[in-house]
């Protein structure tokens, strides 16, 4: 019986208590629409591929328009 150590099981119950902060701030938050929908970081189902989609549109997008507003101070 010398030769046993005790196992700690406080990585165990951390993982099991984050995991259900997570669950239910993510439930909170989604139910309340308190999330900006451009926020992608953590959400499920929302990728990086889609934020680097949405931002490379809306990067051209500006700069059409700024290139309108050159010429039309040009003119």
């Amino acid at each position: 019986m010398r030769t046993y150590r005790p196992i700690l099981l406080l990585t165990v119950f951390s993982k099991v208590f984050k995991t259900a902060m997570h669950s239910r701030l993510n439930q909170q938050l989604h139910s309340n629409n308190e999330l900006v929908p451009d926020q992608h970081g953590f959400r499920q189902g929302l990728q990086r591929v889609q934020l680097l989609n949405y931002l490379m549109v809306h990067l051209v997008l500006f700069k059409i328009k700024e290139k309108k507003k050159s010429r039309r101070n040009f003119l």
